[in-house]
């Protein structure tokens, strides 16, 4: 299999990425859920042993959900730095040259650009603006697994 078929991701093992991909799909379901929790537990399992642009990609959809998470907690502060980090692990991803549109990963679309809307609206936003923010975000973005996903039997 070369390292642009479908079903692979570079520099990780075709059975790594089958281990990994009902993990990557169960984070998908919770984010669709408003679990953002659980969206964080699902995609953080493996993600350790992953290549390094690969894993900077999924801690910024990590930190991206769990923004959410604490958004709805009210922990607005935490949120805030939290999306920070999201968006420099996103850009670490870029100026690393990015993944490859054949890279299986998951990811929430729409996810940086709420993150920067949300962080420009500033501090000042109270709780009720926070929450409709927090209310369109579940009508607006959605999580997915990308890339060349291999097919089942």
């Amino acid at each position: 299999m070369s390292l642009h078929s479908p079903g692979h991701s570079p520099g990780l093992s075709p059975d790594h990425l089958a281990s990994l991909l009902p993990h990557w799909q169960e984070g998908v379901d919770e984010f669709a859920r408003g679990r953002y929790w659980q969206v964080h537990e699902c995609w953080e399992r493996g993600w350790t042993s992953l290549p390094v642009l690969l894993r900077r990609h999924i801690q910024s959809q990590i930190q991206g959900a769990s923004v959410f998470h604490l958004l709805e907690r009210g922990r607005f502060d935490a949120a805030r730095r939290l999306a920070r980090r999201a968006l420099f692990w996103r850009s670490e991803v870029s100026s690393g040259g990015g993944l490859s549109p054949q890279t299986v990963r998951p990811e929430i679309d729409g996810l940086f650009e709420w993150l920067e809307s949300w962080l420009a609206a500033g501090p000042e936003l109270n709780e009720q603006e926070v929450s409709e923010w927090v209310a369109r975000a579940k009508t607006q973005l959605a999580a997915r697994v990308v890339g060349a996903v291999p097919k089942g039997p």
